[in-house]
């Protein structure tokens, strides 16, 4: 009945048609969206006009985030962007909510750059795999403030990433990108939960730049003139590439590069607890894989030893010969798995094409520039 309802409220978030005239479920959720429009905007313009006050951190801040439920690749841009700092010398560290970890309320630090201090279950799924990949100081909490002023405190940052703070007002950024899926945005125009705006588009305004993410999957440019272009700031496109990073058989962990040509072709199962699941069998789709079956899961979903023992029967029943899940997904299963078991994680990596790229790295440049007295890097 709940898997019903929740799939029927999904469909409705994505639909671009309205019900005419009497009760119904659509009704329902456009008044809630409505309500929620208003508190949005309300609470925005206290920001604006100063009865809510923001507050800053003495060192440079860029904040990525959306205005979309989900799915925009928030954190692959996070490790891009922290990758890309680090190579110009500055010492970075990331700050991010860690949703539905036990450290998000308390905050707390996830890695010091070179230990991971804490759990998946106490980090929060996305903050863990950050640190496992950038080996940076990550820091989680509710309150990007203080958890700004600790990564301040303990590492002493030239620059603080901000991951998922674009509605975060309370905290000052000297930089704001604004990603957009390019297969899903503007959607209905609708907002949650009526549709999958957190904000209305009109709030692109506030950006300094918008990334387009996901941009082999549409080349409609009608929304970029529309919504983007209008707003005279700069826009670039960027795609999400999927590459193999580990696969776990026997007794241990071993990165691989070159598995794709032996898995291609052979029977698979997926399984997957992420933002947009179907993206997912998309990109193994399209890496030329054969998906038996695909069994999803919630985003941020806390995986218990029935899950693993439903996904481990339908392994057998499907009789595949490797099973796949997301990097996201592996961090909080990997010691749980049965030792020999086939799985396969796939991960995900910004890319842009040249073009981009070069326009891209030298808007950054020119930010950081400016910020720290026009030299190329720190002093």
């Amino acid at each position: 009945m709940i898997d019903k309802l929740t799939t029927k409220i999904q469909y409705i978030m994505e639909s671009h048609q309205a019900t005419r005239g009497g009760l119904s479920l659509e009704r329902l959720l456009y008044g809630l969206s409505k309500v929620y429009e208003t508190g949005i905007q309300f609470r925005n313009s206290l920001y604006k006009t100063g009865i809510l006050k923001s507050r800053e951190l003495p060192c440079f801040v860029i904040s990525i985030g959306n205005i979309s439920t989900g799915g925009t690749g928030k954190t692959p841009m996070t490790i891009y962007l922290s990758k890309y700092l680090t190579a110009l010398d500055y010492k970075v560290a990331v700050v991010t909510r860690g949703y539905k970890g036990n450290l998000e309320h308390k905050g707390g630090v996830v890695s010091n750059g070179n230990k991971i201090l804490c759990s998946p279950k106490e980090a929060g799924d996305e903050p863990y795999m950050m640190a496992q990949i950038l080996k940076l100081p990550v820091i989680v909490g509710k309150k990007k403030f203080e958890s700004g002023m600790t990564a301040i405190k303990k590492f002493s940052p030239d620059i603080i990433v901000l991951d998922d703070a674009f509605q975060h007002l309370a905290l000052k950024r000297n930089l704001n990108l604004l990603l957009i899926n390019a297969k899903k945005m503007p959607g209905n125009r609708y907002l949650i939960p009526r549709g999958t705006l957190r904000e209305p588009v009109s709030s692109i305004h506030r950006s300094d730049a918008t990334i387009v993410t996901h941009s082999d999957r549409n080349q409609n440019t009608v929304f970029e003139k529309t919504d983007i272009g209008s707003q005279d700031i700069p826009l670039f496109k960027c795609n999400h590439i999927p590459y193999i990073s580990i696969i776990s058989l026997k007794e241990k962990d071993t990165p691989q590069s070159n598995l794709l040509n032996d898995i291609k072709g052979k029977r698979t199962l997926l399984f997957s607890g992420i933002a947009n699941n179907s993206d997912f069998k998309t990109s193994c789709d399209k890496m030329g894989l054969k998906v038996h079956r695909h069994i999803e899961f919630p985003d941020h979903h806390r995986y218990t030893q029935y899950d693993i023992d439903r996904i481990m029967r339908a392994f057998k029943q499907s009789k595949a010969d490797y099973i796949i899940t997301t990097a996201k997904d592996y961090i909080k299963i990997s010691d749980d798995l049965p030792l020999g078991c086939p799985l396969v994680v796939l991960n995900v990596r910004i890319e842009f094409d040249d073009n981009n790229k070069i326009a891209f790295e030298l808007f950054i440049k020119n930010k950081l520039q400016k910020y720290f007295g026009g030299s190329q890097g720190p002093d």
